[in-house]
């Protein structure tokens, strides 16, 4: 199912591919591959992504297909990422439908294999950051999120996430130390392909610098390749600024930054005091939260900077049917978003889809606010983490019976 609702999309040509990604295929094509990142001025992306490009071109398709099978393949990963963070220690039907929804998601299908973005590539490596965060595993979740930065500078946006895991863990500063080193090593181990075929090094730190100031995180077009300002200090996203009238003062974007730190705050004030605050599903709700209401207050965004939003929504979901109304409100504005930019019509207002975003934004906090309202479960330890000796909750067996603390059931 997932392939067919793909196919449709396929022969579409986005202004993205026309301006970017198609010139940088040809020119990597007709330089050797790999060693046309020698001079990576070519493009304005980080190197990963362009070794991808350089792979693809050995492949016997056309052109437009070979850049879409790079976002189609990482929406396989994502999806199956997604599962493991629904998964429970019990088997059961929730790993199956988070990789199903997550594929089969308008927003995942249209980004990939539509618009050909690669937006699957940084979540799925921040997704799999942040359950190993959750897993204990800061290390490894550090390096994760090093790769997922490396191929895309919005994976920064998971950084709230990540550190208010680490936080709820109350990590040492050891393990901290080490996995900011890992996410450095990640990110670095990155350059080293470009670095060896010639790349200069102050070409690759000029990157992501030149991205920010060219017009929001990554830069974007429209059939002409340029970026297009739906309302002030925003690039079609559908996030407060579009509420905002022409000619706003420039103050309100530092109102944005402010805004982000005082929801960090919030939602920190709200899940680090609780005796639960390390269980998976405490902390997936708030990453989801999170992962809705950075891009909501930040300025220069764009349509497609809620993509981590569309697909955590859906993920906590599984796990909370209350977060279903949500993901649903995440996944329509987002929708809204995507249509006057790839299909040059506007069905929903953006404003108006600002306000759904908003709506879900407050949504997910509530959902958050009920799920610490429940008793506490008394298993501090998450979903994944390893123990020093048998599980405290787990009950004796004895011969046919398994005895619990109140009592008796039979096995």
């Amino acid at each position: 199912m997932a392939v067919g609702v793909r196919i449709p999309f396929l022969p579409e040509i986005s202004g993205d591919y026309t301006a970017f990604v198609s010139r940088w295929y040809d020119w990597i094509a007709s330089h050797g591959h790999l060693a046309a990142l020698r001079d990576p001025t070519f493009a304005n992306y980080n190197p990963p992504y362009l070794y991808l490009l350089a792979l693809v071109g050995y492949l016997p398709v056309p052109k437009l297909l070979a850049v879409k099978s790079i976002s189609i393949v990482f929406d396989v990963v994502l999806a199956l990422v997604a599962s493991r963070f629904a998964a429970r220690r019990s088997p059961g039907w929730a790993p199956l439908v988070a990789a199903a929804v997550v594929l089969l998601l308008p927003t995942v299908v249209v980004n990939g294999a539509g618009w050909g973005q690669c937006d699957s590539i940084y979540a799925s490596c921040t997704i799999a950051a942040l359950l190993l965060a959750v897993r204990r595993r800061p290390v490894w979740a550090g390096l994760l999120f090093g790769i997922a930065v490396a191929f895309k500078l919005q994976a920064v946006f998971a950084a709230p996430m990540l550190l208010l895991v680490v936080l709820a863990h109350r990590e040492r500063i050891r393990s901290v130390a080490g996995a900011a080193g890992a996410a450095v090593a990640g990110f670095v181990a990155l350059w080293v392909p470009a670095l060896l075929a010639g790349a200069p090094l102050s070409v690759l730190l000029a990157v992501y610098p030149n991205q920010v100031t060219g017009g929001g995180v990554g830069g974007g077009g429209r059939g002409v390749g340029g970026a297009v300002a739906s309302a002030p200090y925003t690039y079609n996203a559908p996030n407060f600024y579009q509420w905002l009238p022409a000619g706003a003062p420039t103050v309100w974007t530092w109102s944005g930054y402010l805004l982000v730190v005082l929801s960090v705050i919030a939602v920190a004030a709200l899940v680090l005091p609780h005796p639960d605050r390390s269980a998976t599903d405490v902390l997936l709700l708030a990453a989801a939260a999170l992962a809705v209401a950075v891009p909501f207050f930040l300025p220069s965004m764009h349509e497609r900077y809620f993509f981590l939003a569309d697909v955590l929504t859906v993920v906590a979901a599984v796990r909370n049917r209350w977060m279903w109304p949500v993901a649903a409100a995440v996944q329509l504005a987002s929708l809204a978003a995507y249509a006057p930019f790839l299909w040059h019509t506007t069905p929903i207002p953006l404003a108006a889809a600002a306000a759904v975003e908003a709506a879900a934004l407050a949504g997910s906090l509530v959902v958050l606010g009920l799920r610490l309202r429940l008793p506490p479960t008394g298993r501090r330890v998450p979903d994944g983490a390893r123990t020093a000796g048998p599980a405290p909750e787990a009950p004796a067996r004895t011969a046919g019976v398994a005895v619990a603390a109140g009592g008796t059931e039979p096995v």
